[in-house]
């Protein structure tokens, strides 16, 4: 890539060129930021050394990629800026919720590329999968493009469009509940007698090694807790009260709640 325009400089515009800049992809003087709100402009100058417009429209002239990154509401304003300016080849890419393809394609045309992004939410960590769903005009040089700057966020998945609001409800409050499992973990380790300090090691530790193992394996999770419960043990007395709870339906019932409420709005 040689030029990107950014639509917005909002907190995930900002991981992102964060990300583009700290991985070496891009220079920040190849990155143009169109900002309305002047503050914003001159700490994106200051703290990135990116060039911050109000009106970045003219810069997309030789761009190899335009990015949404505003609110739902803001979009039409940015496309409005966009007609006119933005070159056939130049790929771009939503961040913007709300923003389907049939939409930014009866805005800017039905001959641009267009991209649309759910982003990862652990962009910290880089750890997570963001969602991506392109138009026919993407072609296998853009995808590499594409595939190029969503790395910056983490790992890529290529989903249907019509998966997108259940991607959103499954992947997006993802980590929540692995949050939330964690902490429980470490509230039984502090009333089994551990510090809090060393419940918190070892559960982080514990789940991180349990997800690099199945990562680097690619074993189903039974076979690891099969192989761990010994006849009589300590594993199948924990595993006993999870079944006689529900644990597993309960996790179930939850994302399948949050699933539907995605895919109602």
């Amino acid at each position: 890539m040689n030029k990107i325009v950014f639509f917005g400089g909002g907190q995930m515009a900002l991981g992102m060129l964060k990300g583009l800049i700290c991985d070496e992809i891009l220079p920040a003087e190849n990155i143009v930021v169109c900002e309305k709100v002047a503050e914003r402009r001159s700490f994106l100058e200051e703290t990135l050394g990116v060039k911050a417009m109000e009106d970045a429209s003219p810069e997309l002239a030789g761009a190899d990629m335009a990015v949404i990154a505003v609110n739902p509401w803001q979009i039409t304003s940015v496309t409005e800026m966009m007609k006119g300016k933005l070159e056939k080849e130049t790929i771009v890419l939503s961040i913007a919720s709300g923003s389907p393809i049939k939409l930014l394609e009866d805005e800017l045309g039905s001959d641009k590329k267009i991209v649309r992004v759910l982003p990862n939410t652990m962009i910290e960590v880089k750890t997570g999968y963001s969602a991506v769903v392109s138009n026919d005009n993407i072609t296998e040089d853009d995808t590499e493009i594409i595939n190029q700057f969503v790395s910056v966020l983490g790992q890529v998945m290529y989903i249907e469009e019509d998966m997108f609001q259940t991607f959103a409800a499954y992947s997006g409050p993802g980590p929540m509940w692995a949050f939330k499992f964690i902490e429980a973990m470490i509230d039984a380790g502090v009333n089994s007698g551990f510090t809090r300090e060393d419940s918190r090691k070892m559960t982080l530790m514990n789940v991180k090694g349990a997800a690099e193992v199945l990562l680097a394996t690619g074993e189903h999770p039974a076979a690891r807790v099969d192989q761990m419960t010994s006849p009589g043990g300590l594993t199948i007395e924990g595993i006993k009260i999870l079944e006689e709870q529900g644990f597993g339906g309960v996790i179930m019932d939850s994302v399948e709640a949050a699933v539907k409420k995605g895919n109602s709005v």
